[in-house]
């Protein structure tokens, strides 16, 4: 393989895991929001519980 196309095959690689990484990160941002959407909610209704027992 010539040097050019190596160097170019490699540039599409290194894209491609960017771009992936970048996906993962997204997911992971995502999950991590909703997991702290479901604490407060189940704080909340916890917390609502907890006057209404009173």
């Amino acid at each position: 393989m010539s040097k050019s196309k190596k160097s170019a095959k490699n540039h599409a690689q290194k894209q491609q895991n960017g771009a992936q990484n970048c996906e993962n990160n997204m997911s992971y941002a995502t999950d991590q929001a909703s997991d702290r959407a479901d604490d407060c909610h189940n704080q909340k209704a916890q917390d609502k519980n907890e006057t209404n027992c009173q």
